[in-house]
């Protein structure tokens, strides 16, 4: 049986666990927050875009179907999708192994398997946006603009966009990509289309900014007062918890493979591309070192960094 046969049959093992569960479990106080975004749809919300509802809306048809099942088919079909897609970037660094292997480490993280993969939450259609447009970054941005088929970085920005309208901190994808560009391809600094391409995030964070016009710029407000760049009032507890919680949620055995693949790569003794080494970092690094520095202040959530985690198991596959 070929790698992508046993993908397949693992994608199908691990749909049926999570279709147990969200059958057996009862919706959580935020799940049910998120079933409002469908019941109201609208360009934006108080605290995230609304993009989890939309999920909602139709996966149940608007709602005409309303039990815990339905309704988390909006995170359990994703997360399915999310795990083809970590096996189709493992395959194109490196080979089919590679992508086996890191469809399993997606099975074993939870937040990508329960917290983004059965609860609905933002973060469920977030990931998969993510890892889809880093899929495309990733055959694009790393080559020269004359060997990349345009269609394919169009993809990259509209799931980018995409990304952004389910939860913010998808503008980090932005971030690294562009501080690639700018250390190891500036080639494509000169390239129209890139920027064009760019109007799309642009026009998805126009509707939120939009919104929040219309709405006092509540949720500016809101994570304001959650999240402060320029706060030294050190909070210990705030900190240690969202270092365990990190580990917790990612699973320690994956930290600890991150932590070995870093010394790996501080060494030069992985077997990659060092260019496609650092775009993987870039990509992901950024997101895990905000949450930590905010930590040291304000009450931080161990999820918010999960998906740079999710983004880096196709180099820890590399690493096993």
């Amino acid at each position: 049986m070929s790698y992508k046969h046993k993908v397949f049959l693992l994608i199908l093992f691990s749909t049926y666990v999570r279709f147990f569960l969200a059958n057996n479990l009862e919706f959580g106080n935020d799940e049910v927050y998120y079933w409002l975004y469908a019941l109201h749809p609208d360009i934006s919300h108080f605290d995230h875009p609304p993009m989890v509802g939309f999920f909602i809306q139709f996966f149940t048809f608007n709602l005409s179907f309303d039990s815990e099942l339905i309704i988390r088919l909006a995170a359990i079909i994703p997360a399915s999708i999310n795990m083809y897609v970590v096996y189709k970037i493992g395959a194109y660094i490196k080979n089919e192994l590679t992508g086996f292997i890191a469809v399993i480490l997606y099975n074993l993280n939870f937040y990508a398997l329960v917290i983004s993969g059965t609860f609905i939450l933002p973060d469920a259609p977030l990931l998969t946006f993510w890892l889809l447009s880093f899929y495309f970054f990733l055959r694009t941005i790393p080559k020269s603009p004359n060997e990349v088929k345009k269609t394919e970085l169009f993809l990259a920005f509209l799931f980018t966009a995409l990304a952004i309208y389910s939860k913010y901190q998808a503008v980090y994808l932005l971030f690294g990509v562009f501080l690639y560009l700018l250390i190891f391809n500036r080639a494509w600094i000169k390239e129209k289309w890139l920027y064009t391409n760019l109007l799309l995030p642009i026009f998805a964070i126009g509707l939120i900014v939009f919104w929040n016009y219309q709405n006092d710029f509540i949720s500016y407000t809101f994570h304001n007062k959650r999240v402060s760049f320029f706060s030294f009032d050190f909070n210990v507890n705030s900190f240690l918890r969202e270092i365990f919680g990190q580990i917790l949620y990612n699973n320690p055995y994956i930290f600890v493979l991150l932590v070995l693949t870093l010394i790996t790569i501080f060494k030069k003794r992985l077997s990659l591309d060092r260019k496609l080494i650092f775009f993987f970092l870039f990509c992901s690094l950024p997101l895990i070192a905000t949450t930590i520095y905010l930590s040291l202040f304000r009450d931080t959530l161990p999820h918010w960094s999960g998906l740079s985690y999710v983004t880096l198991l196709p180099v820890l596959a590399i690493y096993m």
